[in-house]
């Protein structure tokens, strides 16, 4: 039975680092497309305010806790698990297992920057990982549809898709298109893809300091 627990009204996965790689290992010889999403203080914040978010959070495969602000509001904020958090910890293990299984992997961005900034990212964790050209995409583009996303993704032959766009188009894919993907394992880092090198800034540490505020105050209404 799946470990959970109850953030801001939200069932999501309470596993430690190792407990949370050890089932994401097992998608990628599955048949069918297993979803893997992080979580941080700012994806609490977008399921807070659209519940439709907060359900695809219950919903998928696995949700990985990877903001060490959240630990506290379930009683996990041990220093082991802090550590693997602020280290992400769960981002090289898991790679290491994706390269170990032979998997292509596909960066799915919005913008030549973000993917070229993870790509680096990616070669620098695990230098021998096999990555394919990044599927950069326009969300706002008048022409834009999922249709020819998906299209672009099974021409790659890749196993493994790590989207960096933000939880609501990851939801929007998965929900209405997780059947036709020819892969194994779409991995949702979403827009704060910056906080796994830490690298956020002060603009970012601010921005966080302001959600964890708010995302503690709504917790405290919930209990």
């Amino acid at each position: 039975m799946a470990k959970k627990a109850l953030i801001l009204g939200l069932n999501i996965d309470n596993y430690t680092c190792r407990s949370s790689v050890a089932h994401a290992e097992t998608y990628l010889n599955n048949r069918v497309v297993n979803d893997v999403q992080m979580v941080f203080l700012d994806t609490l914040n977008e399921a807070e305010r659209d519940p439709d978010i907060g359900n695809y959070l219950e919903n998928v495969d696995l949700s990985v806790i990877s903001d060490s602000e959240i630990l506290p509001l379930i009683n996990a904020d041990s220093k082991t698990r802090k550590r693997d958090v602020e280290d992400a910890t769960f981002v090289r293990l898991f790679l290491k297992r994706i390269r170990e299984s032979g998997k292509t992997v596909c960066i799915l961005a919005e913008s030549e920057e973000s993917a070229g900034w993870f790509r680096e990212y990616l070669l620098d964790i695990n230098g021998a990982v096999t990555l394919s050209e990044p599927l950069v995409v326009n969300t706002e583009a008048e022409d834009f549809n999922w249709e020819k996303v998906v299209n672009e993704v099974n021409s790659r032959n890749v196993g493994v898709v790590i989207s960096l766009l933000d939880i609501v188009y990851n939801k929007d894919l998965m929900n209405g298109y997780k059947g036709q993907l020819s892969i194994e394992v779409f991995w949702g880092i979403g827009n704060h893809y910056r906080r796994l090198g830490r690298s956020s800034g002060v603009l970012g540490g601010i921005r966080k300091a302001l959600f964890k505020k708010f995302i503690y105050r709504r917790a405290n209404k919930y209990n």
